[in-house]
């Protein structure tokens, strides 16, 4: 007889493994409930967005002043900004009077030449030989009719 006892001699129920993991798990899920709803975070979404919406509030307030009010651009250049209006009204005859063209000169490829050896295609028909007599049916004699 062998020192150790073999697994198959002493059988071991897997029930008792079984529910003190199902009793752990169990414990693990609501104590990690009960530490998340007991210490509630202050709504942050709520300050974030409304923080995005005065945000957006003077971005549009500041682009419709840009865009409805002449301002300068760079005093120093003599560059100002005119009212998009107004920028339409003097825009509009100039363009009117130009015909469209292109932006850069056009130029087409030149031709390409065909290639001047070029080898002849191969024709799936049977070449013809040179010499009539050389051919089969030169060499049988015709029929003659009576």
């Amino acid at each position: 007889m062998s020192a150790h006892p073999s697994p198959s001699d002493t059988p071991k129920s897997l029930w008792p493994i079984f529910l003190i993991g199902l009793v752990m798990l169990s414990l693990f899920f609501f104590a990690s409930q009960w530490f998340i709803h007991s210490n509630p975070k202050p709504d942050e979404e709520a300050e974030r967005a409304t923080l995005r919406a005065k945000n957006l509030e003077d971005l549009n307030k500041d682009n419709a002043q840009k865009l409805n009010n002449y301002s300068w651009a760079d005093k120093s250049k003599g560059i100002v900004r005119v009212p998009i209006a107004r920028a339409i009204e003097l825009t509009i005859p100039v363009l009117s009077q130009s015909k469209p063209h292109a932006a850069y000169p056009i130029s087409t490829p030149a031709p390409v030449a065909a290639p001047a050896a070029a080898a002849p295609a191969a024709s799936p028909a049977p070449a013809t030989p040179a010499h009539p007599a050389a051919s089969p049916a030169a060499a049988q004699p015709s029929p003659k009719h009576s």
